[in-house]
């Protein structure tokens, strides 16, 4: 039953990014942009910000936890006033049939994910930060794919590692 919690949680997650692109396109004058471009930019600025946020040992849970639900909230202005109409209904069927595969399967790659990325995202939501100054892996988090992979892992377990990379951004794409 915890892939259904990390369904839900993958699909709210992907409603902050996209929140997040709309913040963004407020921000610069592109209200018009499309919601593919939103989803685009969200993923971006969040990349942006974790590095800074690692680096600077805030990347927590609660902050990360924080940031889902900032974006989420900003996500409810792209709602059209007509909610449930029938091809919205269906394009989020579509979606939570997408997420579901990567989130119900552990498609995870024990000799990698699980040696290396996993008990990185496990530390920076313990601690906020990495504590390995000359690790390639940790050099790679400060890009921000870390903060991303940890955003679905503050409430799904792990295995939904893989979700980011093969259920979110393809639906973003």
């Amino acid at each position: 039953m915890s892939w259904v919690l990390g369904l839900g949680w993958s699909m709210v997650v992907l409603a902050a990014w996209f929140g997040w692109g709309e913040l963004v396109a407020q921000a610069v004058g592109r209200r018009d942009a499309d919601l593919g471009l939103k989803g685009g930019w969200g993923m971006a600025a969040l990349c942006v910000a974790g590095g800074p946020l690692v680096a600077l040992g805030a990347a927590t849970q609660g902050v990360i936890l924080g940031l889902t639900v900032i974006g989420a909230a900003a996500a409810l202005t792209l709602v059209p006033r007509r909610a449930w109409s029938l091809p919205l209904f269906l394009a989020f069927a579509l979606l939570a049939v997408h997420l579901a595969l990567y989130v119900s399967a552990s498609s995870m790659d024990c000799a990698d994910d699980l040696m290396a990325y996993l008990p990185l995202i496990k530390r920076m939501l313990a601690t906020g930060a990495l504590d390995e100054p000359f690790s390639l892996r940790r050099l790679a988090a400060f890009g921000g794919h870390s903060l991303l992979q940890a955003m679905v892992l503050t409430v799904a377990d792990d295995r939904a590692l893989a979700v980011v990379e093969h259920g979110l951004a393809p639906v973003v794409v």
